[in-house]
């Protein structure tokens, strides 16, 4: 069985625009779908370590973002289950990206596939992927498959 892992970490607002585009990959390509969140944990460290939040304050920021991991794959599973796609999803805490691949690297499928999302056009590879999606392209094995949502103020 093949799968496609979806960072659900990306831009909120092209993530949600490229929804359909990501359920229609799996469709094409008989995948079940995995939708990965991370919570970035060193970014709450830091905030308690610099003095900008205190403990409470920063475990109650790290629930309101699993909250909206799972309030993303919600939309997500929604989707998958309108084309009756297999869908699992899965909330961490660590590094956005380290903790995404290392999910990918250890889960037991033996086809793995990843799906990024790309904004508009444009002539620089930093214009059209945020940097997870960047970082993605750049450091993962397998193979990645890039869906576009066009920007509206890109539009013409």
């Amino acid at each position: 069985m093949k799968r496609l892992y979806i960072s659900m970490n990306q831009t909120e607002s092209r993530l949600y625009r490229g929804l359909p585009s990501l359920v229609s990959l799996a469709e094409s390509l008989s995948a079940e779908v995995v939708a990965v969140f991370v919570v970035d944990r060193e970014s709450l460290l830091k905030l308690e370590r610099y003095r900008i939040f205190v403990s409470d304050e920063v475990a109650h920021l790290s629930e309101s973002l699993s909250q909206e991991g799972e309030k993303r794959c919600q939309k997500l599973q929604k989707l998958c289950e309108e084309r009756g796609i297999k869908m699992y999803a899965v909330v961490l805490e660590g590094e956005p990206l380290h903790d995404f691949l290392r999910y990918v690297d250890e889960d037991v499928c033996e086809n793995k596939l990843i799906a990024v999302i790309r904004r508009g056009c444009g002539a620089m590879f930093r214009d059209i992927f945020d940097p997870l999606s960047r970082q993605i392209l750049l450091e993962t094995p397998y193979d990645v498959f890039v869906v576009g949502v066009q920007d509206h103020e890109g539009s013409h």
